[in-house]
């Protein structure tokens, strides 16, 4: 979805040694910022609804820039429906959401992903914790003890797996792919080796049981805002998706562009001694000398 792909050299060179720094550091490469998406549902491409879906590409690329991304063979991504949303909802075990959102009988295939569950979804406890009983990210660091968690990397592989066997629901990228990409390879044990057949290199099973370091103040654990975008015929369509990737250009445009003050905005913050304290407040505010004549003497001319 990004308007160009996400490097695996930038990824191992860069943003996952960016992702263990401290927050607030200078040169943290964007972590902190928002984030931008589409849920998706993958099919079969011999599903009987894979005539409303789009291609599937890979979103890593090589050291080359000439080289085009891998497009998914078997499968499309159409929008999520009833059904693929139920799966959803259950594999996170969200009974109350499924109770409100869900009748007795319903259309399985129907085009569904409500703007009010989509906010119930993110914002649930059970989503947060990824169930608490399956929760790779243990307890943060303790101030009193100063000890770290452990994150298991062998517990995230097979937790992912069984997402993945049991849930068709996906999210792609528009805006935060950096930030994406380098948790997946940062939590995984896989490294971000770029090859010319553009193909991940598989886990070392002798790092599958490393555990990693985690403190509140890592970057990695930096909780930024996520927009998810909406289609409003609850379509995926090639179109569509161009619209996205344009958008995404937009996005990463913003960082490099800043509006010009006006003169209110600009006296806003002169007269705010929270945004500017080197100014004296005698520099603030006009002397009361400037208006020699008393208020009735004032002419109106």
């Amino acid at each position: 979805m990004n308007h160009r792909n996400l490097s695996l050299t930038d990824i191992q060179g860069r943003l996952i040694p960016t992702a263990t720094m401290v927050k607030g550091t200078a040169g943290t490469l964007g972590f902190e910022e928002g984030m931008y998406g589409i849920l998706y549902q993958v099919v079969q491409k011999t599903d009987e609804l894979a005539f409303r879906g789009v291609p599937i590409y890979c979103v890593y690329s090589t050291e080359s820039s000439t080289v085009k991304p891998s497009q998914l063979r078997n499968d499309v991504a159409i929008f999520p429906t009833r059904e693929g949303v139920l799966s959803l909802l259950t594999f996170l075990n969200l009974k109350t959401l499924i109770k409100k959102f869900y009748p007795k009988n319903y259309d399985k295939d129907e085009p569904f992903l409500p703007i009010e569950l989509v906010r119930a979804l993110f914002l649930s406890p059970a989503f947060l914790n990824i169930i608490d009983k399956q929760n790779c990210f243990k307890e943060t660091t303790n101030e009193n003890t100063k000890q770290r968690s452990k994150f298991s990397v062998k517990q995230y592989i097979q937790q992912r797996h069984d997402f993945h066997s049991k849930v068709k629901i996906r999210i792609a990228m528009i805006g935060g792919l950096h930030r994406t990409g380098t948790s997946c390879f940062f939590f995984s044990g896989e490294e971000a080796t770029p090859n010319k057949e553009l193909k991940i290199k598989t886990k070392n099973t002798s790092n599958s049981h490393r555990l990693i370091d985690l403190s509140t103040d890592m970057i990695i654990n930096t909780a930024p805002p996520l927009t998810i975008l909406l289609p409003k015929d609850l379509t995926y369509t090639n179109k569509y998706i161009e619209q996205c990737n344009a958008y995404s250009y937009h996005i990463e445009e913003w960082k490099h562009k800043s509006i010009t003050p006006t003169y209110k905005s600009l006296s806003l913050m002169i007269l705010d001694d929270t945004k500017h304290e080197d100014i004296e407040d005698e520099m603030r505010y006009k002397k009361n000398t400037i208006f020699t004549n008393p208020p009735d003497q004032v002419s109106n001319c």
